[in-house]
């Protein structure tokens, strides 16, 4: 109990700086234990300030923006610059690729974590719900929303010539390639990723870092009907390890939907255009309705690119 600090101030008063600095000042000290801090308040708009607050400042100091937190931490750390500059830069790599163990929650969705580690133990049903009266509050955001539209002269029409961003199937309509394609990897190097195939549910599962990512917000592993690699050229952008991606060129892509793929090729007419794939004779390809996740993967490195 002797590690306990308390920050009891009113409201402007710099809660937000400490906790955040707090919570950076442990990050630089070891880049790995973000996922071992777990952070708790009691609003979704205390999360994301407090979110955005650390992600901003580790990118600053990954940076090597002036000001900030640095001479703080020179002085508790009693590290260099240039080491925690580097850390930072590691802490931000690793945060980004692996955001679903940045922990910081309400405290309602921390409790509903708890509760649903202790199912057995508290004798739950395993497909328990937390059921809230939201139908009053959408109809309620949706009359506003369409009076606002209307009070604003919006149209809520399509412009005549959009098509879509992807060409999906019909209602009454499935779509599945040749070859099978039921684990595929897309060769990232850093936290790992691939997707498995579940063939009763006709989705692909995603996972990271050797274990299942999980969406922060559900506390559901995230799924997909289908499943882009998309290959670009990158190349390095600066000395901080930001890359340039060329998202208009065109080049390979590999479309995967119902544990099945298709090698084809991706082009896009402009910076605003969506990207449009079209398989060896020509043709659009179709992929089925539903969610899809796109991976970019560097075009050197196709021959990492897993498919079983």
């Amino acid at each position: 109990m002797g590690n306990i600090k308390i920050l009891k101030a009113s409201a402007g008063s710099g809660k937000t700086y400490q906790l955040a600095y707090a919570y950076i000042r442990n990050v630089i000290r070891d880049p790995g234990r973000y996922r071992h801090i777990l952070a708790v308040t009691f609003t979704n708009k205390a999360t994301e300030e407090m979110k955005q607050r650390i992600i901003s400042e580790i990118n600053r100091l990954a940076c090597g923006a002036p000001d900030g937190y640095l001479p703080e931490l020179v002085r508790d750390l009693e590290l260099p610059p240039d080491t925690i500059r580097r850390r930072a830069r590691e802490a931000r790599t690793r945060i980004l690729h692996d955001y679903s163990h940045f922990t910081i929650v309400t405290i309602d969705k921390f409790f509903q974590r708890i509760i649903r580690s202790f199912i057995k133990e508290l004798g739950i049903d395993i497909n328990f719900n937390l059921e809230l009266q939201t139908d009053p509050l959408l109809d309620t955001a949706a009359d506003r929303l369409i009076e606002a539209t209307k009070k604003l002269c919006y149209s809520r029409e399509y412009d005549k010539d959009y098509d879509g961003h992807y060409q999906f199937a019909g209602d009454d309509q499935t779509v599945t390639f040749t070859d099978p394609a039921t684990h595929i990897e897309p060769g990232y190097e850093v936290n790992e990723p691939w997707f498995d195939y579940n063939a009763d549910e006709g989705v692909y599962y995603r996972y990271q870092y050797g274990d299942a990512q999980i969406d922060q917000l559900t506390g559901d592993q995230l799924k997909y009907d289908n499943v882009i690699f998309q290959l670009c050229e990158c190349y390095p952008l600066d000395d901080h390890g930001y890359l340039a991606i060329e998202a208009e060129k065109g080049g390979t892509a590999y479309v995967f939907t119902k544990g099945t793929y298709e090698k084809c090729t991706w082009t896009k007419d402009d910076i605003e255009s969506p990207a449009r794939y079209f398989d060896e004779d020509g043709n659009e390809i179709t992929i089925n309705q539903g969610k899809t996740w796109v991976c970019v993967v560097y075009d050197t490195k196709e021959d990492q690119i897993v498919i079983e």
